[in-house]
């Protein structure tokens, strides 16, 4: 009898495994990757994070490089490593860059990120100001790569595969990051993140 009820506990707990191993369900959930999305990218990208530390920082005519550890919005760090070429001419502006965000404990509403190791990033963006009505633009780049997050009660790691695409027409604009993070499809307007509206 006791030989039965180890093998019917032992079926049991493999049966549980498998299920456990194909329900990859995400621990977040598509609206809370969002908020992570934003709450990592938004401050970044609009400068309001605090300068904490410049490893590096030189500018060889069009050529920028930097290394520079940042104070999180709400506590921690993000270091950002980054190197871009600026072009310029009367009608034109252009930058192509790429680089590495790594978080720290980095605070940002109730996320806590820390690279694991880190995001990569590309970054590219062309204006046409012949027509300052109506000037032609392109934004595109990607971000790639894991980080862990803490968030309430929960915490793990999460993968990002996502691709940044732009349409500008003479009444129109607007940034989408598509693609996958921490599991989920996003499909997310980007325009604040880059720009400031």
């Amino acid at each position: 009898m006791h030989r039965y009820i180890f093998i019917f506990l032992a079926v049991c707990f493999l049966v549980q495994c498998d299920s456990m191993e194909d329900n990859n369900m995400p621990l977040l959930t598509k609206s809370e990757t969002d908020n992570l999305v934003y709450a990592f990218l938004e401050p970044i990208f609009q400068d309001d994070l605090v300068e904490r530390q410049v490893h590096s920082r030189s500018e060889n005519g069009s050529d920028i490089t930097s290394d520079i550890t940042f104070g999180c919005p709400d506590d921690g760090e993000v270091r950002v490593a980054s190197s871009g070429l600026v072009q310029e001419t009367d009608s034109t502006f252009s930058l192509a860059g790429s680089g590495t965000l790594i978080p720290q404990s980095c605070v940002s509403g109730e996320f806590v990120l820390t690279g694991n190791p880190s995001i990569e990033f590309t970054l590219g963006i062309y204006i046409d100001i012949t027509d300052l009505e109506a000037p032609d633009a392109e934004i595109k780049g990607d971000f790639n790569g894991t980080l862990d997050w803490d968030y309430l009660d929960r915490s793990g790691t999460c993968q990002w595969e996502l691709n940044l695409q732009s349409i500008f027409t003479s009444d129109n604009f607007e940034v989408y990051l598509r693609g996958q993070a921490c599991g989920n499809d996003l499909d997310l307007d980007a325009r604040h993140i880059f720009l400031d509206e």
